[in-house]
């Protein structure tokens, strides 16, 4: 994730350059097809940022493979407690090195015959019904030893729900499980461990998954694969600096989980190269794999490059075309990776030609920084034959925010009119500087075009509220979104791809920590898109409302063996659209409308039959036509 760039001022569309309600108007589909668009316009990210990687995975339980620090006082490792309400019979230590990856391992020591003492976490989200199966890593030191695991309801004084005794017997690591059963919905239970009477054990790793379900989600698979990604980007932006792809393949208990000093935070590898290419070859996705040009080196690029793929061809199939792009925004100060331009370029000959070798379906993106001209030119200049596709990211600001209004009324308060308008420029903004790249390295006679690997609308999102993250995505962002897409039909000429960010958890369409996966509005937006691409972009023709002196309605049309999509995107906050569609005939078609009732809010989704007369578009709206092929 990059620092946030605005290419847009809220402030300089005053309240008086509002219009009023929209007029009718029209949009005009013609016949002859302008230029194809590739469905990876698309595009998504899934980068392994703060709890991205714990999103993709079965395990309940926070900080399974105990990376420090610990406790100062009690030894345990973050996200665990002890289970008493004293220590003076036991000792915690978190022993670096102790664990099978070279990591630290937890040491639970008990000085009491009589009494049970260990490691707690509370909160834990369980459902009714379900089965989990607790694998934990452990060893005895001197004498064997029992282990309780189980799962309790608070207060602690209430009988456990479920329970289990494991033998430590060997002074080896050895993997044991148990399966506990939850008798009730709790979002606050508690998982223990805790020694039986007098001895001493580590304890490696502990997880806690559904019975059956494997390490990786089987609801987050699914509802990816109903997206239908066409190209996917792991595992980063920011965090791609400092991420060494070998600790992401083999045995997951010999994968450690370290500390991230990109965003000060933990990097995990339980989901690495092996699950992502499984993903990648599952759903048919293009995968895009960001180098690491920071805490790397040239030969460790080389070998990902080869695994990837020999991978492949282990699972009896050619390796596909493949992004491998080098390094993620190292203009930015606030980048781990920062360079100068020149130094970019050294980086670029070092990397792509062991990169190339060693995967020969690769193609080769090179970032450039989309404002400044000194880059771009160094890049264009001095780098030429060494990459294929240009890579752009930048981050639209929510106008309210980007205004420093503490009341958003203060600074629009016609309902939204000016933020929603404010969306329009910032989305033509965006699609000029990816005009403005791929024109310049058209007039250097380069082949290259222009990708933008990560973009979207940012006003929430913050390291600060401890709230992971969060971007909560409701209608303005969704119609950005649609904008965006737009733009990018237009520009497909000169566009390779387009990469939302982002997939899961940070900035998340999908949001899963804990039992259930739920999904934000921006799925449905992706879904209503994804039917129309590959196909060809016909011209449209929108004349009609205006919003803040700038056209009210969005539209495109596209046209497959399916049939011809339009979609049309109303901003004004308050103004219904009546739009004729001229130049084909939409009678008997299918008709998609989400409308929202503010900016902020959520979309209500409704699906009707255009049987004549103008395609109604509600305030705050995207609606799709669907004109079955003959």
């Amino acid at each position: 994730m990059p620092k946030r760039l605005s290419v847009f001022s809220l402030m300089v569309l005053s309240v008086a350059s509002v219009h009023a309600a929209p007029e009718k108007g029209t949009v005009d589909v013609g016949v002859q097809p302008m230029h194809p668009a590739s469905a990876l316009l698309l595009g998504q990210n899934l980068e392994t940022a703060l709890d991205t990687v714990p999103g993709m995975l079965t395990d309940r339980l926070d900080n399974p493979k105990f990376l420090g620090p610990p406790d100062s006082v009690t030894g345990i490792a973050p996200g665990w407690r002890h289970n008493s309400d004293n220590m003076n019979e036991v000792r915690c230590e978190l022993t670096p090195g102790a664990g099978m990856s070279g990591n630290a391992a937890q040491l639970i020591q008990n000085f009491n015959a009589k009494y049970a003492f260990g490691i707690l976490q509370n909160n834990r989200q369980v459902r009714a019904g379900e089965k989990l199966e607790v694998e934990l890593w452990a060893r005895a030191w001197n004498t064997p030893a029992t282990l309780k695991v189980g799962l309790l309801p608070l207060p602690s004084s209430l009988p456990p729900y479920s329970e289990a005794t494991l033998e430590i017997k060997t002074s080896y690591y050895e993997r044991y499980t148990a399966v506990l059963t939850c008798p009730a919905d709790d979002n606050k239970a508690a998982f223990y461990c805790t020694l039986q009477g007098l001895g001493a054990v580590w304890v490696d790793q502990i997880h806690l998954r559904p019975v059956g379900e494997g390490n990786v989600s089987p609801d987050v698979v699914k509802r990816f694969a109903e997206l239908r990604i066409p190209v996917l980007r792991f595992p980063g932006g920011v965090a791609t600096t400092v991420y060494h792809w070998r600790l992401g393949t083999g045995p997951l208990e010999l994968r450690p989980t370290l500390p991230d000093p990109a965003f000060k935070n933990r990097m995990f590898y339980d989901f690495g190269t092996d699950e992502f290419l499984q993903l990648c070859l599952d759903q048919k996705i293009v995968p895009h794999i960001t180098v690491n040009i920071g805490f790397g080196t040239p030969q460790e690029a080389a070998d990902w490059a080869r695994y990837c793929a020999d991978w492949y061809r282990k699972h009896n199939a050619e390796p596909p075309p493949a992004y491998f792009q080098i390094g993620n925004h190292p203009y930015l100060g606030a980048e781990l990776a920062h360079m100068t331009p020149e130094m970019y370029v050294q980086a670029l000959k070092a990397y792509v030609p062991g990169v190339r070798e060693a995967y020969p379906g690769a193609r080769i993106l090179a970032v450039c920084d989309p404002y400044d001209g000194n880059w771009q030119n160094t890049l264009l200049d001095q780098g030429a034959g060494l990459f294929d596709v240009i890579a752009l990211q930048a981050y639209a600001s929510q106008p309210p925010e980007m205004g420093g209004a503490a009341d958003a009324k203060a600074v629009d308060p016609k309902g939204g009119e000016v933020r929603m308008a404010a969306l329009s420029e910032g989305a033509e903004g965006l699609g000029a500087v990816i005009h403005k790249t791929a024109e310049a390295a058209r007039k250097r006679g380069l082949p290259a075009k222009v990708s933008f690997v990560e973009w979207n609308l940012w006003g929430h999102a913050s390291h600060r509220d401890g709230k992971n993250f969060y971007e909560p995505y409701d209608v303005q962002h969704a119609l950005f979104v649609s904008i965006m897409l737009h733009q990018f039909m237009r520009l497909a000429p000169e566009m390779e791809a387009g990469y939302f960010y982002h997939l899961l958890n940070p900035m998340g369409m999908y949001i899963h920590r804990g039992p259930e996966v739920s999904e934000s509005c921006m799925v449905d937006v992706f879904k209503l898109y994804r039917p129309a691409l590959p196909g060809d972009i016909l011209p449209v023709t929108v004349t009609g409302p205006t919003l803040g002196g700038r056209p009210a309605v969005d539209a495109v049309a596209v046209r497959n063996a399916e049939g011809t999509w339009i979609y049309c995107v109303n901003l004004h906050p308050s103004a219904a659209a009546e739009m004729e569609l001229t130049g084909l005939k939409p009678n008997g078609s299918e008709v998609v409308t989400m409308s929202g009732a503010a900016p902020d809010g959520q979309f209500t989704r409704a699906v009707k039959t255009l049987t004549g007369g103008p395609l109604s578009l509600p305030p705050l709206s995207l609606v799709r036509v669907h004109v079955k092929a003959p």
